[in-house]
């Protein structure tokens, strides 16, 4: 594979990295894989069913793959306690047998899932902040069992659950985000309707990231004293951000990006089942009735304004909030690619989780 990076060089791929390469005509830009840390499911696969098989998980890795993210972070949301720890303990299972066929040369060519990323059950229960997490799963971090549960979970992971979106809104913010710093879990503040201070005691106590600020909160929200200002206000906390176009209008991307700068954004797609998927009519356990329309959008049958989840990959949202302007493409793709898999690993780059791959169609 030959290309051109964003800096001009003509490379070539190599073993594990790439070289450079004399100029030649013709060659398509280039760019290191997406690396996507937010993914409930893709290409007509869930994440989170509990029926998934291996041919599932395989499937939804190499559309991901077909839409340049080359490293996925599959995301469990609020279930109960149990219910998670035999989904990790699944998907695990997938994973290490993933692995061990793309070493043996007889799978190829679909994203690497290294890590989990579990959306709950510790988030707020409050309508609006909770969106369409179940209530009856909901835990609070004050939980006597949550550490018990932690420490289940990641087993079942096999210690590779990497963040934990949670909300800070209880009294054992420090104590809590220090027992994910135990299991090397990330703390990500999300669905939450935590106070300025308690999400200022989070960042104190190590939180990193907001996940997909400005979704998963009340409709209605005060003009000073809410969240979103709140972790726009916390200069050492990164923000996700869902770049699908429906999700969030192009005034608040370009301002969280302008707030937050380069390093500190990641763009991710939030992508459940129907993403990769034709558009029509659906039946999801969640939302239940949905449409999916040609333009991605995922919306309620008979309430178009009302959003039943993302049905864009990274790739597509990259392409969507480039053709904004506010930032250059290349800003835009680090955003989706060297930003979050720093955050993950502490690395921009690494030729083995992220391959280059071509930034265009074609």
């Amino acid at each position: 594979m030959k290309g051109i990076l964003w800096d001009g060089r003509p490379v070539e791929v190599r073993g594990d990295g790439w070289v450079e390469i004399p100029y030649e005509e013709g060659l398509r830009r280039v760019a290191p894989g997406l690396t996507d840390i937010q993914v409930n499911g893709f290409g007509g696969v869930d994440f989170n069913d509990p029926e998934i098989g291996y041919g599932d998980y395989v499937q939804a890795l190499r559309a991901l793959w077909e839409h340049r993210v080359t490293c996925a972070v599959p995301t469990l949301i609020t279930n109960g306690a149990a219910r998670i720890r035999e989904q990790l303990e699944r998907l695990e299972e997938f994973r290490k047998r993933s692995e061990s066929e793309r070493k043996s040369g007889s799978l190829k060519n679909i994203a690497f899932a290294p890590y989990y990323h579990l959306e709950g059950p510790f988030i707020s229960p409050e309508e609006g902040y909770r969106g369409a997490h179940p209530l009856e799963d909901v835990l609070s971090t004050e939980d006597s069992e949550a550490e018990g549960w932690l420490s289940r979970w990641q087993k079942a992971a096999g210690g590779r659950i990497r963040i934990m979106t949670f909300s800070p809104h209880a009294g054992n913010v420090s104590r809590f985000i220090s027992t994910l710093k135990d299991f090397n879990i990330l703390a990500a503040i999300g669905h939450t309707h935590a106070n300025s201070e308690q999400i200022h005691a989070s960042v104190r106590a190590g939180a990193v990231l907001a996940t997909h600020l400005g979704n998963a909160c009340a409709q209605f929200l005060p003009r000073h004293a809410n969240p979103i200002w709140s972790v726009l206000a916390e200069d050492e906390l990164s923000v996700s951000m869902i770049g699908d176009g429906f999700h969030l209008p192009p005034e608040m991307l370009k301002t969280f990006y302008r707030v937050k700068g380069r390093g500190r954004i990641l763009l991710i797609s939030d992508a459940t089942q129907y993403a990769g998927k034709t558009p029509g009519a659906y039946h999801t356990h969640i939302g239940g009735d949905v449409i999916l329309t040609p333009e991605r959008k995922l919306h309620i049958a008979g309430s178009p304004n009302v959003l039943a989840g993302a049905a864009k990959s990274l790739w597509e949202g990259w392409k969507y909030v480039s053709s904004l302007g506010f930032a250059s493409p290349e800003e835009c793709w680090y955003a989706g690619s060297g930003a979050p898999l720093k955050l993950l690993t502490g690395r921009e780059i690494d030729s083995a989780l992220c391959p280059l791959v071509f930034v265009d169609e074609g």
